[in-house]
């Protein structure tokens, strides 16, 4: 026989065994939404979570509710509580969009996180392999009727993600909806509460420059900035730890804590979790320690 011949024989072999092959063992660790749906150990049930959240949007008037993996601090690490993307979808990943209307849910995220969606969600969801806000708001234009208005919590969206969503949706007459409490936390019975207060100061021995300096460089960017600003407000995590050389632990492997600052050239204001600090207004080289 020719080689020619030896390697048709090969492949007719090989193609007939290979239906006897038994289906890979990690394919079971995916779901299955098909006529007879399968459902891997490690998908959350989310019927009962996805009922109360449309419960709780019906009463609003609005036609979808866009739930982003992120915090009130825009932060790409969350802690448990802030987890609402993971909470009614049972997608764990760190990104990624959710979007529920009264009939459909569906999660954009990008291709890191396709195999480990598959394996989290349940068959109430859509897995969408497009992470882009344009695919997003594409999908709302096509589905979502003209007029209709879309929810979102405006905390969870930054000023740039507003306005990406904005363009798009405005001119095909969409309309974004800011909502004063967030919808899933409404509904989420067992949300875990804010973390006791764990804020300390890094040690003087470690400390190159002390907050007093970096407050007075601020202050002197205030003053020389040509937009004559008042104030600046710091609202990421690492921004006032790094500002007031404190530390914290709200956030798993993060050293960091709930805060926002508000620096204006004789004040400071600081929230800490849930409860404000005030400064009393002092030349910032005498102030103590936060």
């Amino acid at each position: 026989m020719t080689v020619t011949g030896w390697v048709l024989f090969a492949a007719l072999v090989l193609g007939a065994s290979s239906s006897q092959v038994p289906r890979a063992a990690g394919s079971e660790r995916e779901r299955n939404c098909s006529t007879t749906p399968y459902l891997p150990p490690t998908a959350v049930n989310t019927t009962l979570r996805l009922r109360a959240l449309r419960n709780a949007m019906a009463p609003l008037n609005i036609s979808a509710y866009i739930i982003p993996a992120t915090d009130a601090h825009l932060s790409e690490y969350i802690a448990e509580r802030d987890a609402r993307t993971a909470w009614i979808s049972g997608f764990t990943g760190s990104a990624g969009t959710a979007v529920v209307t009264p009939n459909q849910a569906l999660l954009w995220t990008d291709s890191r996180y396709w195999i480990q969606a598959e394996r989290q969600m349940d068959c109430n969801w859509e897995l969408v392999k497009d992470p882009s806000i344009r695919g997003i708001t594409d999908w709302l234009i096509t589905h979502i009727s003209e007029g209709a208005e879309i929810g979102f919590d405006p905390f969870l969206f930054s000023i740039e993600t507003f306005k990406a969503y904005n363009v798009r949706l405005a001119p095909a007459n969409r309309t974004l909806k800011s909502l004063p409490d967030n919808l899933v936390d409404k509904v989420w019975t067992d949300r875990p509460p804010l973390p006791p207060d764990s804020i300390f100061k890094l040690p003087d021995s470690i400390i190159e420059r002390s907050w007093q300096m970096k407050v007075g460089d601020i202050r002197q960017q205030i003053r020389d900035n040509p937009y004559k600003p008042t104030a600046v407000l710091l609202s990421a995590l690492d921004e006032t730890a790094w500002l007031f050389n404190l530390r914290g632990n709200d956030i798993p492997y993060n050293p960091f804590f709930y805060s926002y600052t508000l620096l204006t050239l004789d004040e400071i204001w600081q929230v800490y979790c849930s409860f404000v600090h005030f400064v009393v207004p002092k030349p910032f080289e005498s102030l103590q320690p936060p």
